[in-house]
Order: structure tokens, then C-alpha cells, then sequence
């Protein structure tokens, strides 16, 4: 079970990075008039 609970922590962890690191290039290629919304 250990083993399984490691496997999706490392998942869900790399996702979320991915995730951040979109959203970061998404935020700063728009203007920042669009950025409050």
C-alpha cells in the first residue's frame, strides 16, 4: 500500500508542477490587464 500511495504522491506532485509552470507562462504572456481576472 505504501508503495501505491508513493506512486500517486509522485504523480499528483509532477501534475501539479506541470500545472504551476503552465499557468506561469500562461499569466506572463498576457497583458496585465488581463491578469487580474
Amino acid at each position: 500500500m505504501a508503495a501505491s500511495l508513493r506512486r500517486t504522491g509522485i504523480v499528483l506532485y509532477s501534475y501539479l508542477t506541470t500545472r504551476l509552470l503552465l499557468l506561469d507562462e500562461g499569466t506572463a504572456r498576457r497583458p496585465p490587464c488581463q491578469r487580474t481576472r
